[in-house]
């Protein structure tokens, strides 16, 4: 068998969200994709979508972040 590596590697969708600075703001919501499109520390990060939503697209008339929750408000 392959010796243990010295840093372990992950798949799946990562433990922190954040903002999606790439996508045109009326419409972006929260990622926690990798791979990240930053430097960690270089943005703010969240241990949360709900937290995420709440901070970077507080105003956001779509809704469309809160929208991706897997649970959204209805109201």
């Amino acid at each position: 068998p392959s010796p243990p590596t010295t840093s372990p590697t992950s798949s799946g969708g990562l433990d922190y969200w954040y903002a999606d600075y790439e996508s045109d703001w009326a419409g972006a919501a929260c990622k926690n994709t990798r791979p990240i499109p930053f430097n960690r520390g270089d943005r703010p990060e969240y241990p949360t979508l709900l937290a995420c939503c709440k901070k970077e697209y507080a105003g956001q008339m779509s809704g469309a972040c809160l929208a991706s929750l897997p649970s959204p408000p209805t109201t």
